[in-house]
């Protein structure tokens, strides 16, 4: 009876995911409005009582436009200020004259911190900033005034104009409305809508709407969730930098900026935008996340990574020994009615599996890769013995970055162990190419070959009949669906050769895997594939048949991490708890192979990451 091909599960590694950083901004509650206005209508008065105060004008910042026309909307409102008889305005020559000593030029001083410093050199009491932004044929006039004894921005308004030549009209407007103490419209401090995290459901902004309002920060960063839902995180970084020349002091736009620089792997920029954020007087969660943020690219900027896992838990299955479901097996064509231990089987089994893995950068700038990992992997089953597992996997890549696609190349080494005793010795290697086809779209296309070395066993003493080549092509393809969920679907042809026939088969598969952030560190995986196997050979003992088999298999798996379970845990960052639930089917035209098995997992798992 050692001809009768039992069903053994097969060696999977555990999916070990590290949910990418989610946008999780928090800032000052709603509930905070009415006290935040107050203060800026009071600072306004003060603006407005302000006789023959001083005061200095850089030149604005002109965006959209080829012209010069920040500079001239500057030397108006210069002349208009004058014109009033309450300010001292300092005049170009002399702005120009210290702004190059410092090495800074007349126009783009928009960071506030150097506008106040400019400022105190000029021994003036405020500093006026601001932009002309052209949207379209939209004009907008953006201006803001800086107390430089407090470097708080006490007033701020914008005007739009349809045409060019009202911009100086604009300025006049603006100039009497300050002059007259009434409030602006917007002061341009943090809007609470701003403090929505990326991830968040949110109405799809058009182009369309923001030319009709080209400087509304909260109008603009939920244009820029769009782009970056669209996967155009370029274009939502052009939005967001856009907005951070109208208007420097928008800590969240700048934090939201540098996470997308993060994503676009722009690290040195991404470290500068969050440097600056650290310097300036943020609400402290906002400084704490961009600390967060400054840890990780400091990570990804060394040249070698260590990387380890550690995982144990619990596994039940329905069929744990892939029992026939007619309950009858097959014997030179004679069906055989099973009795104990070879009917189906519930069980439990306890597992650990453990993973180091480290990589290294090459070339300039990092570009190219070579990495190595080993994984241990164990099931001890609490009754079905004879199919306790342990496996060592080994593997060996080297990524080369070619302009036209990632190139992988490597060596995989596999040793299994069934109740105690050598069954399997696997040995081979692989090559995959991958290419990313636009902002959402990748595809990849990999090839494996292992030369399976079965050995035989006190319970399965025909097992050396396995011994053969398993060849693979794979190409598959992903899809960004929004930020936060991806689908995945590969195709998959196979030949499995041996030492007898009846144990080679061809195989066709076709998957497809939906990736889901959550938030909060949450995921859920979703699975589903069918596999068709034909055999060469009948094998008599069993059967004058063909074998073919229709193998379908359907999974979830949810992770969250163990912080979020209770506020005492929430220091236990780097601990998740994945709980995997499948469904495996098995259909032949052999009864021996048609069974069916439903299996749950649940698995605690500490990660680390180290870069040296």
């Amino acid at each position: 009876m050692n001809r009768i091909h039992w069903k053994f599960p097969a060696l999977t590694s555990l999916l070990l995911l590290s949910a990418p950083f989610l946008f999780a901004l928090d800032y000052a509650k709603e509930s905070q409005k009415p006290a935040r206005e107050n203060a800026i209508q009071a600072d306004t008065a003060k603006l407005a009582a302000a006789a023959r105060q001083k005061i200095a004008v850089l030149d604005f910042k002109t965006v959209g436009d080829s012209t010069n026309l920040g500079e001239g909307a500057a030397e108006i409102l210069r002349t208009t200020l004058m014109e009033t008889g309450n300010y001292t305005v300092v005049e170009r020559s002399m702005l120009k004259q210290v702004l190059e000593e410092q090495k800074l030029g007349l126009s783009g001083v928009l960071d506030q911190n150097v506008a106040v410093g400019i400022g105190k050199i000029l021994r003036v009491k405020l500093v006026a900033v601001g932009s002309v932004v052209k949207m379209g044929e939209t004009f907008t006039l953006n201006v803001r005034f800086i107390d430089v004894e407090t470097g708080e921005a006490v007033s701020g308004k914008k005007l739009t104009t349809q045409r060019r030549e009202e911009i100086p009209g604009l300025c006049e407007k603006m100039v009497k409305i300050l002059s007259k103490g009434q409030t602006p419209q917007e002061v341009e401090k943090e809007s609470p809508l701003l403090s929505k995290a990326v991830t968040e459901d949110s109405k799809e902004i058009t182009y369309k709407q923001i030319l009709e309002k080209p400087d509304d920060p909260d109008l603009n960063y939920a244009y820029a969730k769009t782009q970056v839902a669209k996967g155009d995180l370029k274009g939502a970084a052009g939005t967001l930098e856009r907005m951070l020349m109208v208007n420097p002091g928008l800590h969240n736009i700048r934090l939201f900026y540098a996470v997308v620089l993060y994503r676009l792997d722009n690290l040195v920029e991404a470290r500068s935008e969050l440097d600056s954020l650290q310097k300036t007087g943020i609400p402290e969660p906002v400084k704490n996340e961009a600390r967060s943020y400054l840890k990780a690219i400091e990570k990804r900027q060394k040249r070698t990574h260590l990387a380890g896992s550690l995982s144990a838990g619990a596994q039940y299955d329905s069929n744990r020994n892939a029992s026939p479901t007619s309950e009858t097996m097959l014997f030179f064509g004679t069906p055989l009615d099973l009795t104990g231990d070879s009917l189906k089987r519930k069980d439990t089994a306890f597992l650990m599996t453990g993973t180091a893995e480290v990589k290294r950068a090459l070339g300039a700038g990092g570009k190219h890769e070579v990495s190595g990992s080993a994984t241990y992997y164990r099931a001890d089953q609490t009754h079905v013995k004879t199919i306790n597992l342990q496996a060592w996997s080994y593997r060996l890549n080297g990524t080369y970055r070619a302009s036209f696609a990632e190139i992988t190349p490597g060596f995989i080494y596999d040793r299994v162990l069934l109740a105690g005793d050598r069954f399997l010795n696997n040995t081979g290697v692989n090559l995959k190419l991958a290419r990313k086809l636009n902002r959402t779209t990748d595809a990849s296309l990999e090839t494996k070959y292992a030369d399976q070395n079965y050995l035989a066993t006190p319970d399965v003493a025909s097992n050396p009949e396995r011994r053969g080549g398993l060849f693979s092509v794979s190409a598959g393809a992903g899809r960004l669906l929004n930020p936060t969920m991806k689908l995945n679907a590969e195709i998959t042809g196979s030949a499995k050769r041996a030492g007898k026939k009846y144990n080679a088969y061809n195989g066709l598969s076709l998957g497809f895997r939906h990736s889901w952030l959550l938030g909060k560190g949450m995921f859920l995986l979703s699975s589903i594939s069918a596999e068709s196997d034909s055999y060469l050979e009948a094998d008599a003992v069993i059967s004058d048949r063909k074998r073919k088999d229709t193998v379908l298999r359907g999974g979830l798996l949810y992770g969250l991490p163990v912080s979020m379970l209770h506020k005492k845990l929430k220091n236990l960052t780097d601990l998740t708890l994945t709980l995997n639930c499948e469904h495996f089917r098995s259909k032949s035209n052999v009864l021996n192979y048609t069974y069916v098995n439903n299996k749950a997992a649940l698995l605690l798992t500490y990660r680390w990451e180290l870069g040296i």
